[in-house]
């Protein structure tokens, strides 16, 4: 997910969620919310993985890259090392039968490659869902899209926000509604 009230809604429903055999992995912000010191390392050690693990994501490249240059399978090569927390965590969850949601909007600038997430660098699916299969989990993607006429004045709120609280945006930029 990337969308702040799905997040938040999550965030809301972590203990209900727990009872259903689902963990909520997500951005660790919601407005008013105390969010456990547990769950933000969690969500740090997913997003290193999946995000912001730059160096660990090129590795994980270059073993595409040498899987189809050689012709062996994935299963025959050794994950980076930097995955081994994240895959222990995956394991410990798939043991006890939980369901994992991750959520991180830097996720979709990562796969957009804007320029604060490595342009250069492109994002490596095919490792990625391999992975997980190979250990078993059945990966689900969900992708949401906000038309831009809802996306603009989120934009405009997020640059021009000051302190803690945020301005609504009541007006737009010339001042008409």
């Amino acid at each position: 997910t990337g969308s702040t009230t799905l997040q938040c809604t999550l965030e809301s429903l972590r203990q209900e969620l727990d009872l259903d055999g689902i963990v909520y992995i997500g951005r660790p912000e919601c407005h008013g919310m105390e969010i456990a010191v547990k769950v933000k390392q969690e969500f740090k050690l997913f997003s290193m993985a999946l995000v912001d693990g730059f160096d660990c994501q090129k590795q994980l490249i270059e073993m595409e890259e040498k899987q189809k240059m050689e012709e062996t399978r994935a299963e025959e090569q050794a994950l980076p090392s930097c995955w081994n927390g994240f895959l222990e965590r995956l394991k410990e969850y798939q043991e006890s039968s939980t369901n994992v949601i991750f959520s991180d909007e830097a996720m979709s600038n990562r796969v957009a490659r804007t320029w604060q997430y490595r342009p250069d660098l492109p994002y490596p699916w095919a490792t990625l869902k391999a992975t997980l299969e190979r250990i078993g989990w059945d990966v689900r993607i969900l992708i949401v899209h906000r038309p831009l006429h809802d996306y603009l004045p989120s934009v405009y709120i997020e640059q021009y926000k000051e302190g803690p609280s945020k301005h609504r945006l009541r007006k737009w930029f010339g001042g008409g509604d």
